[in-house]
């Protein structure tokens, strides 16, 4: 079978085959189990329930609402990486696709990136649904939520993606996934959450500073991790 097409500089892939990987990820989530529709619609229905918890536009909201708002990233975030790289095996295709390329990585990095863009569409639609159900209000927080999310989304995506590589083979790699996922990235949503807290309770920018200091900090060390490991990733999956 013919391999990938390179552009010639030290056997890169071209870049329509970046274009091509990042198309079969978004196919694995949206075509036959359309596992992208159906994580939207799950943020949407803890969302709900979550939302009878708290009075809207209450002090409570905005001192619960944050906290709810990551457990809802976490949950969707997780199933959505999980249903990406079932739908990667269950179809066995990514061993041909590997043997097209010259590294693993370049599989690992097409698929980090997919599944960010995914992620940040389905948060996206919970952002909304968040905004609607809570009668909340964006006006001078935003930017800043946006850059907490990022800070702590990042990071996550990036681990989540390892874990998911290492464990795919596995029997019991359903279960493993979550129980992986958890403690190693317990910390950055407890600060993740305290700082939404912060943004939400109108705190001045200065009380952000270590909250974020510690979520960068965290993705820098995940992403030393992340080139460690991303080349042999899928190889030793």
């Amino acid at each position: 079978m013919r391999g990938l097409p390179r552009d010639g500089v030290g056997g890169r892939p071209a870049g329509s085959h970046w274009v091509g990987l990042l198309w079969k990820d978004w196919r694995l989530l949206t075509v036959g189990t359309p596992a992208l529709a159906m994580v939207a619609l799950y943020g949407l229905l803890m969302l709900a329930i979550l939302s009878v918890s708290v009075e809207p536009g209450s002090r409570a909201a905005r001192e619960w609402a944050g906290p709810l708002l990551w457990v809802v990233f976490w949950f969707t975030g997780q199933v959505l990486m999980a249903q990406s790289f079932e739908h990667e095996r269950i179809r066995g295709g990514y061993t041909i696709v590997l043997a097209g390329l010259p590294s693993p990585a370049v599989f690992f990095w097409s698929k980090v990136l997919a599944n960010f863009l995914a992620i940040a569409g389905v948060h996206a639609f919970v952002l909304v649904m968040f905004t609607v159900l809570f009668d909340w209000t964006w006006r001078g927080r935003l930017g800043a939520f946006l850059l907490v999310w990022l800070s702590a989304v990042l990071g996550y995506v990036l681990v989540g993606h390892v874990l998911g590589a290492l464990l795919m083979e596995t029997r019991q790699r359903g279960l493993l996934f979550p129980l992986a996922l958890f403690p190693v990235l317990l910390g950055t949503f407890m600060v993740a959450g305290r700082a939404t807290v912060l943004v939400f309770q109108d705190a001045p920018g200065r009380a952000l500073l270590l909250p974020l200091g510690l979520l960068w900090l965290g993705n820098l060390l995940d992403l030393i991790v992340v080139l460690l490991v991303a080349p042999r990733a899928f190889t030793d999956a």
